[in-house]
């Protein structure tokens, strides 16, 4: 559920143009997925898990390029 609100809110913020917020959700998605990591750590289901996880490390690798473009695009 909280995962869904998430992905509303950081719509919302992005078709506002309201980059203080998006960037505050952005944030909080890397911490919201290590949630539901440690809350299904001892259920059994191992694939789950590996799959949050490279969800996350594939979130991080956008976030990064955007960044990177981002800087070349300022200079």
């Amino acid at each position: 559920m909280q995962l869904r609100s998430l992905q509303h809110e950081m719509a919302a913020a992005l078709q506002a143009s309201d980059w203080m917020k998006l960037r505050r959700l952005d944030q909080s998605c890397p911490l919201l997925v290590d949630k539901v990591i440690q809350a299904n750590r001892h259920t059994g289901q191992a694939g789950l898990i590996v799959a949050l996880k490279e969800l996350k490390a594939v979130y991080a690798t956008v976030i990064d390029r955007c960044r990177q473009q981002v800087a070349a695009m300022a200079i």
